[in-house]
């Protein structure tokens, strides 16, 4: 006798020594691989395809609507970060008629357990129908499934023992796909890895006669492993101990530089995951590569024109696809005005202000807020208006426009939304040191005749603390505090950040 197979929990060998041990091993793992080379499994196993996959383009907007309602279900006091893989493989298996009754069997081992769940929830939907009868349908699916959960937690719970937040990791929608949740996307994608293993394991299970799993009292007491559930509550304590912005989603709509830029890495630090988007997308790209470096799977960079509706609605569906929904948009993209009296200022001067500060923000609001309401966590808006939205300027009457018009629109926005739990607000920065203000500032040293370090002085001079050039991180830490719960009660409102400029006081 070498050693010892055990159900359900892997291979036990012994020998004389360390080195023998290793290879007697090695040697009867061998033995298993060739003999499962005989039996190589297939697909086919999982029956007849009846399920095809969607087109790829029809796939991603199923997600879209699909993986904020997936969020709500599985995140409870904390949120989750969701992970779509849609992969041909995975798209295959979740098209057979068979594999639904072998998936509700259980996971390969109790390892798997910790990372992808007691058991997967499956969602039949028409995902090619109406995309507000898919809501509602994967709504009452996933309403379903936790109470079916609660049952099974009842049948082997003591009196005391609360049913778990993370309930479960692994949703499987025929047509659309696996999607799984955790605490951050790496560990989202760690739990894709494993169901995918568990997938091949049933696979191969069922080539050599059938899968079985533990009993359904065990899995409990595995799930509830003081150990195990101890690690999870220390590390939910450190994240709500060490971060504003725990497991939140963010979508930055001119993050390449400047402003957005600085909040892009500010929300990555209080532990967001953060979407960076900017008409230039290889810069965006390169501010989400910075982000990664330092917090590896918190940020993706892509380019966004939002002068045109098609390409914020894109904007939002790619967060939401990356990460499972969105918490937070923050709006700072900004169009240097032409400086022009009002005697010679044309349709197009006004326009172009408001395709980007009004149009492009309001529609940004739009649809941002349809993923929050859908989602039903609450969110926030972010907006930066400038001292433009409360002080005229000479020769500006386009771009404060533009401002003015923004503001008292987002004061709307807070009324209508307010009801869902989404906060609206914004922020009234000047003389922050972004290229975008040192060219404005430029534009107005040669309209006068000065220089910009004379204009600049101008500045300073003007504001109660005798403030010149502000950080741009500065106006990013405002705009964390106020997606954060700090600023839980706050909304319709606007807040300064100028160094006291008197006309500019909110009135």
């Amino acid at each position: 006798l070498q050693g010892l197979v055990l159900a359900h929990h892997g291979m036990v060998v012994w020998a004389e020594d360390a080195a023998q041990c290793y290879r007697r091993l090695l040697s009867l793992v061998r033995r298993a691989e060739d003999y499962l080379a005989t039996r190589e499994p297939d697909e086919s196993v999982f029956g007849t395809v009846i399920s095809p996959a969607l087109p790829p383009a029809e796939r991603a907007v199923a997600a879209a609507w699909i993986m904020p309602v997936i969020r709500k279900a599985l995140g409870g006091t904390d949120k989750v970060i969701l992970h779509h893989d849609h992969s041909p493989w995975v798209m295959d298996i979740l098209s057979r008629a068979d594999f639904p009754g072998l998936a509700r069997k259980g996971v390969a081992t109790p390892e798997h357990i910790l990372r992808a769940g007691r058991l997967p929830v499956i969602l039949d939907l028409d995902a090619a129908g109406d995309p507000q009868a898919l809501v509602v349908a994967a709504e009452e699916q996933l309403a379903e499934a936790r109470r079916d959960y609660l049952a099974y937690h009842h049948r082997h719970a003591a009196p005391d023992q609360e049913p778990l937040e993370d309930w479960a990791k692994v949703v499987l929608i025929p047509g659309v796909g696996m999607v799984t949740a955790f605490k951050d996307k790496r560990s989202a994608q760690v739990a894709a890895r494993c169901y995918r293993a568990v997938m091949a394991t049933l696979a191969g299970a069922e080539t050599l006669g059938g899968f079985n799993f533990l009993p359904e009292e065990e899995v409990f007491l595995f799930e509830h492993w003081p150990l195990e559930r101890r690690k999870v509550e220390e590390a939910v304590a450190r994240e709500r101990k060490n971060f504003l912005l725990p497991r939140h989603i963010v979508l930055v709509l001119g993050g390449a530089s400047g402003i957005g830029e600085a909040a892009a890495h500010r929300f990555a630090e209080e532990g967001a995951h953060v979407a960076v988007a900017d008409l230039d997308g290889e810069r965006a790209a390169q501010v989400a590569a910075a982000i990664h470096e330092r917090f590896p799977g918190r940020a993706t960079g892509f380019t966004t024109d939002c002068r045109r509706e098609e390409a914020i609605a894109d904007a939002v569906q790619q967060t939401v696809l990356e990460y499972g929904g969105l918490d937070t948009l923050f709006y700072t993209p900004g169009l240097a005005p032409r400086f022009a009296p009002l005697s010679r200022i044309t349709r197009d001067d006004i326009q172009s202000q408001l395709d980007v500060h009004y149009i492009g923000a309001l529609l940004a609001v739009r649809h941002a807020a349809a993923v929050m309401t859908r989602q039903g966590l609450g969110g926030s808006v972010i907006c930066s208006v400038s001292k433009a939205a409360l002080a005229p300027g000479r020769e500006a009457a386009a771009y404060g426009g533009s401002k003015a018009g923004l503001q008292h629109a987002l004061r709307t926005a807070a009324l209508e939304l307010g009801p869902e739990g989404i906060r609206v607000n914004s922020i009234n920065a000047d003389q922050v040191e972004t290229p975008l203000f040192l060219e404005f500032a430029g534009a107005r040293a040669a309209a006068r005749g000065i220089t910009l370090e004379q204009q600049l002085a101008g500045y300073r001079d003007r504001n109660a603390l005798g403030v010149s050039l502000i950080p741009a991180r500065a106006v990013a830490d405002l705009a964390v505090l106020l997606a954060s719960e700090l600023f839980r009660f706050t909304t319709g409102d606007i807040i300064t950040i100028d160094g006291g400029l008197p006309e500019a006081f909110p009135r």
